[in-house]
């Protein structure tokens, strides 16, 4: 009998730990989110990127953020601020800077083939917006 009680106090502890635990990485999440922005606005922005990408670890970034990460990374490094901006375009495909800034950063690297994908997926954009109107 004391054994089920037991069994039954740590299954409702470990119930009751899951959301504090939820809670506590959103908390850290959003601390990161703020270093990394106090780094961004300090001019140094490979620790800002790296708070980013500690601050996704813990859990998905909003649109907002992703955008915020994107331009973080561009200068630092190029090749993740593409997959990240694949990731602000997936969930938002109108923000057009992301989408240019993308372009650019892989004209840089000489890739060719993303700048065209990037390109091709803006202008399918536009026209269906147009055919719309």
């Amino acid at each position: 009998m004391i054994r089920r009680v037991a069994a039954l106090v740590l299954l409702a502890l470990a119930a009751t730990s899951v959301p504090a635990l939820a809670q506590q990485a959103d908390l850290k999440s959003t601390a990161l989110i703020g270093l990394a922005r106090t780094r961004r606005d300090a001019g140094d922005l490979e620790d800002a990127a790296r708070y980013f990408a500690e601050a996704r670890s813990l859990r998905p970034l909003t649109a907002d953020q992703l955008a915020e990460y994107f331009w973080v990374l561009r200068p630092v490094s190029p090749r993740e601020a593409l997959a990240v901006a694949r990731d602000v375009l997936r969930t938002t495909p109108k923000l057009d800077a992301i989408r240019e800034g993308a372009i650019a950063g892989a004209l840089d690297l000489g890739d060719e083939s993303t700048v065209q994908a990037f390109a091709e997926e803006g202008c399918h954009l536009h026209l269906a917006a147009r055919s719309k109107d």
